[in-house]
């Protein structure tokens, strides 16, 4: 267990970054729905 250390600011690095790619992705999802390009 002491081998998997994560510090806090990769831990918010990570999270950031998960919501970014999600926002993206939500993004990407409602325009395909909608049928026009960004």
């Amino acid at each position: 267990m002491s081998q998997f250390h994560i510090d806090i600011w990769t831990l918010w690095g990570l999270t950031a970054q998960g919501f970014y790619f999600a926002r993206f992705v939500l993004q990407w999802f409602h325009s395909e729905k909608q049928g026009k390009i960004v």
